[in-house]
């Protein structure tokens, strides 16, 4: 074996890799188990054409939103950016978010592409999740699943943390000079936590919220709408608003609790199968709406990212080696 073929496998073979690759099968490999693979495949092969291109635009909603979300919040970072570099590092954001740690790609493609600190414009990104967060918690506390009474508290305890953490972050001097100073007597990581910290401060106030933060309710929207559009196509006519709402809710809820750090495949099908069953669906239904929706939602992110990282790609060249 190469010396670079050796150097690829031990990057594979490492811990933070291979675990939440094999975490990811295992968890699709129970949610197959679990249902009637054939028959699920059956109803998602005859999704209508007219629910495959509301989906899609549908998608192109919550991907031009979503990205006016991120522009903004980087403005709020007073953080000068390049239209093209914007547009690039988001695309390649939107390809790689379910994998793991795949949602702070764009901050990496912004620190190559324009020196822009990855710890600072990683606070916009996680500043972003925790709104997500905090919106689908609010949607489980509203909404009662059946069968479910332990759902609606504990989504209300997540809520009412989120916005601890706000308060926190936004207000509290003392925390932040004891993080400081922990950070300095023990070098951790230089100034980089530090950096990724002021960021956080710097967005965690209310008024910055309601000025960029509604546009997750929008685009969050149009995630879920998108949702009951294909679940219908694959057959589920009798889904309603709410029942969708939780379902994918609670899915995505789980999957940004673990952070990024673990990859969405898996843990939202099997999450969202769990809701679906308390619903009154099968199991095989479940994993319709849900598989049938990733194929979906990931062709038509992948239409809108690719041609831009095509049409962009000259930028990658022009950067040079990373900037720190």
């Amino acid at each position: 074996m190469s010396a670079p073929q050796r150097s690829r496998w031990q990057t594979l073979a490492q811990p933070k890799i291979v675990v939440p690759v094999l975490l990811t099968a295992a968890l699709l490999a129970a949610a197959i188990g679990l249902s009637d693979v054939p028959r699920a495949f059956g109803r998602i092969r005859n999704i209508p054409l007219l629910s495959l291109l509301g989906a899609f635009l549908l998608a192109a909603a919550y991907w031009v939103l979503k990205g006016l979300q991120f522009y903004g919040f980087l403005r709020e970072l007073r953080i000068d950016i390049n239209w093209r570099h914007l547009l690039l590092a988001y695309a390649v954001g939107e390809l790689t978010l379910t994998l793991p740690l795949g949602v702070y790609a764009q901050n990496y493609v912004l620190q190559r592409l324009q020196g822009t600190g990855f710890y600072r414009s990683a606070a916009v990104t996680t500043i972003m999740l925790i709104i997500e967060s905090g919106v689908f918690f609010l949607a489980l506390a509203v909404i009662s699943v059946r069968g479910w009474p332990w759902l609606q508290p504990l989504a209300l305890a997540c809520l009412l943390a989120s916005m601890a953490v706000f308060v926190v972050l936004a207000h509290s001097d003392r925390v932040w000079g004891f993080v400081a100073r922990q950070m300095d007597r023990f070098q951790i990581l230089g100034q980089a936590p530090v950096e990724f910290l002021r960021g956080l401060r710097s967005l965690a106030f209310m008024r910055v919220i309601a000025r960029r933060g509604y546009l997750t309710l929008l685009y969050a929207g149009a995630l879920v709408w998108a949702f009951l559009v294909v679940s219908h196509g694959v057959g589920v006519a009798g889904l309603t608003v709410a029942q969708a709402v939780t379902i994918y809710a609670f899915s995505l809820s789980i999957a940004l609790i673990c952070g990024g750090v673990l990859s969405q495949v898996g843990i939202v099908e099997m999450a969202g199968m769990g809701v679906a069953q308390a619903w009154g669906y099968s199991f095989t239904e479940g994993l319709a709406m849900l598989l049938g929706f990733r194929l979906v939602w990931t062709a038509s992110i992948w239409l809108l990212s690719l041609p831009v990282i095509f049409w962009l790609r000259r930028e990658f060249a022009a950067s040079g080696p990373d900037s720190s």
